[in-house]
């Protein structure tokens, strides 16, 4: 790039390839090459993350990229995902483009803007919403064209704008358009291979099952310096949990409780790791706490916070992947069960973890159970003597009588549900 207007015949590189030879017969002074193989390459942190990051689920994609040397029109980026990502081909994926671009000021001077360019041109960009930033400017329609061949894992993007080496370009693919995310997500490079691996991972690391972050890459076609199948440096992992459950030491509102989840995590969890439980603020209660330990073995602090209706375990040793694990958390951590009771596989009752090797989004547990609460009317308790003295006063102590509770419960009992007094 130039700032002042040039003249073609003032321009002139600087030969960077040269041959030369020494023999017994003669010499060879340095001859600059008269042609050389180009090659291209990105520069900095090359990106992939995922909008909605959960196994086997349809996500946006999102991919970060600074190429060294420009791209022009009709040539394209590539990224290769792999055939385990999985969703019907799809041509003119729903898509946008943001690149900076330099904007002229009054004075003169120019600017570096974020500009927008979507794909398909539908001027209706509200699929998008979120994607960009707020102030980026609108550029052309059709910036940019997708294509997703799923049998071979590539997804292509064909530039319909130019950019320039050292510009950095961002595109996000709408999860609209069905690309999902491998069903044992994307997990940690375990197995220590470098690019060019496998379309799939070899399974036998601990924890390495699936796609790995080190099976998706980043090419381009382009003729100032085509980019061969690189690894993406930075590839958002994806963990999966199965078998979730969440119980209570026992089921009596407004009580403090201890609290168990079960879950099976297909990564394996290292000291730094956290569990979370979602537990709906609000409904929660119990006052914040902190340093509460678990006897849980690999389990270390606990604590509840609930403003945010959430409570932490920390891990402090090695649990390994694809195994039934079960984590209890003391009711001295605070968790008090809500007032109004809860309904069994309840959306207040959540799981997650920031585990490294794969993190698992909060999730509804498939398990956590139900629990009524008495309400309206108090509740009674009376008898009527079967018996009475001869003055019409009803014996009482060691005189069959009959009970008669009452009460209000804000839930349905059922034919053949139990109502238990305990006296």
């Amino acid at each position: 790039r130039v700032d002042t207007e040039v003249s073609a015949s003032s321009l002139s590189f600087e030969p960077k390839f040269a041959v030369s030879a020494a023999t017994v017969r003669g010499g060879v002074a340095s001859t600059p090459l008269g042609s050389a193989t180009v090659v291209g390459s990105f520069d900095g942190r090359t990106e992939v993350s995922f909008g909605t990051p959960i196994g086997g689920n349809a996500s946006a994609v999102t991919v970060t990229v600074t190429p060294v040397m420009g791209i022009s029109v009709g040539e394209k980026i590539t990224l290769h995902l792999g055939s385990q990502f999985t969703g019907s081909d799809v041509t003119g994926l729903a898509l946008l483009m943001v690149r900076k671009v330099a904007e002229m000021q009054a004075d003169g001077t120019a600017t570096w803007v974020d500009e927008v360019s979507f794909s398909p041109a539908a001027g209706n960009h509200s699929w998008a919403a979120g994607g960009y930033p707020a102030a980026a400017r609108v550029g052309d329609e059709q910036g940019v064209n997708g294509n997703w061949d799923q049998a071979n894992g590539l997804l292509d993007l064909t530039l319909n704008v130019s950019l320039y080496g050292g510009q950095p370009v961002t595109f996000v693919i709408s999860d609209s358009n069905g690309i999902s995310i491998p069903a044992d997500g994307v997990g940690p490079s375990t197995c220590g291979v470098g690019d060019m691996v496998p379309a799939a991972s070899c399974g036998t690391c601990v924890g390495c099952t699936g796609v790995s972050e080190n099976h998706i890459w980043l090419s381009s076609d382009a003729a100032t310096g085509p980019v061969g199948s690189t690894s993406v440096r930075s590839v958002q992992r994806v963990g999966v949990m199965t078998g979730t459950s969440v119980v209570f030491g026992e089921l009596r509102p407004n009580a403090r409780v201890s609290v168990t989840v079960t879950f099976t995590l297909n990564r394996p969890l290292v000291a730094g790791d956290a569990v979370f439980v979602h537990l709906a603020a609000g409904l929660f209660l119990g006052n914040a706490t902190s340093g509460v330990m678990s006897e849980t073995t690999g389990i270390g602090m606990c604590s509840w916070d609930p403003d945010a209706g959430v409570l932490t375990a920390m891990v402090d040793g090695s649990l390994t992947a694809s195994v039934e694990l079960s984590i209890t958390i003391p009711l001295e951590a605070g968790v008090i069960l809500p007032t109004e009771g809860m309904l069994a596989n309840s959306e207040n009752v959540k799981v997650s973890t920031n585990a490294s090797a794969g993190p698992v989004v909060p999730r509804v547990v498939d398990s956590s159970p139900a629990m009524g609460t008495f309400a309206g009317d108090a509740t009674r308790l009376s008898y009527t003597p079967a018996e009475f003295q001869t003055d019409g006063t009803p014996f009482l102590e060691g005189r069959v009588a009959r009970i008669t509770l009452g009460f209000a419960l804000n839930r349905v009992i059922e034919a053949g549900g139990i109502v238990f007094a305990d006296l």
